[in-house]
């Protein structure tokens, strides 16, 4: 695995100081729990990137969230055990979170997003990079390796997003929903409106929504005390990025409406491991799939899990990713 970075001073600092430092030597990353490095990468059409660097381990992952247009605040705390043995890479995606807030269709394809990871690689100076990437993250890092596998060394793909829109993406919404009875779902969609609502506030009406979607996401949606135990928050965006996650979300979406990985990686030698949850709304099949897409890859399924099996199996989660990133 590429070793980590090292030479970046903890703490809150600008872009040109940042520039400044990447050039000089001496400067420890932290070890400290709690404490990281931030700053922003330019991608190559202008777009500024937020980054965070967390944990302080030999090697290194870029960390890549779920969407598009969520941030890896709801992804980073849940993972945080992989701070003690990685030095974490994550960033906001283009049009999300702390990133440049976008709502031009022409920047927001899903080839923008694979030269923006570039970018990443490119700014760290990494050679050979391993990828954690989660939902959406996972499908991202695969459209990374088809034009770019000569840049990487292992991919972790977490409850990942199918190999191919059809049949699985049309099934999403409903398959997300079939837990909720019709006073729940109503419920929902209401929530879902009030987000768009300029009067109110975009994160409090986020997070009423958030706290009954996200009970679909788990193998048990009315288990609410291991749901409520998820550290990650949805909802830390400013009003007008909540505002416009769909428009992130759609444009880019559209730009793979007819997509299909599945033969698109027969000379790819790196090693690929598909972890999630057997009850998760991407059906165990698609999981299959990607498993046969990859000439070596591992696919482990959890049981009594779904799109979250670092907090429903924890311990079992941790212990196949570690063990596969060390192998």
């Amino acid at each position: 695995m590429e070793k980590s970075i090292t030479n970046i001073c903890t703490g809150f600092i600008s872009l040109s100081v940042l520039i400044h430092l990447l050039t000089v030597s001496g400067c420890q990353h932290s070890e400290l729990p709690g404490q990281f490095t931030e700053g922003f990468v330019q991608s190559t059409d202008g777009i500024e990137l937020y980054y965070r660097i967390m944990g302080a381990g030999p090697d290194t992952l870029i960390m890549l969230h779920g969407g598009p247009g969520l941030n890896f605040d709801y992804l980073a705390p849940d993972l945080e055990p992989l701070e003690e043995l990685f030095t974490l890479i994550y960033y906001d995606q283009r049009g999300a979170g702390r990133s440049t807030l976008l709502r031009n269709p022409d920047l927001l394809s899903v080839d923008a997003h694979v030269a923006d990871l570039e970018a990443v690689r490119n700014h760290f100076g990494l050679n050979k990079i391993s990828l954690f990437g989660h939902s959406w993250g996972a499908m991202l890092a695969a459209f990374y390796a088809v034009d770019h596998s000569i840049n990487l060394n292992k991919m972790v793909f977490a409850s990942p997003g199918p190999p191919r829109f059809e049949p699985y993406f049309p099934k999403l919404r409903p398959n997300l929903m079939a837990w909720m009875d019709s006073t729940i779902h109503e419920e929902t969609v209401r929530l879902m409106a009030a987000t768009q609502d300029t009067t109110i506030s975009a994160r409090e009406s986020c997070q009423n929504l958030w706290e009954v979607f996200i009970r679909g996401y788990f193998s048990d949606p009315d288990n609410l005390e291991l749901i409520r135990s998820m550290r990650g928050d949805f909802c830390t965006m400013e009003d007008e990025v909540i505002r416009n996650t769909p428009v992130v979300s759609t444009h880019t979406m559209e730009t793979i409406s007819d997509y299909d990985l599945r033969e698109s990686f027969p000379d790819i030698e790196i090693p690929v491991l598909i972890i999630t949850g057997t009850d998760d709304f991407f059906p165990v099949q698609a999981m299959r799939e990607w498993e046969a897409a990859f000439p070596d890859s591992r696919l482990v399924l959890l049981e009594n899990a779904a799109h979250y099996p670092q907090i429903e199996r924890p311990k079992k989660f941790f212990r196949f990713v570690t063990g596969f990133l060390f192998q």
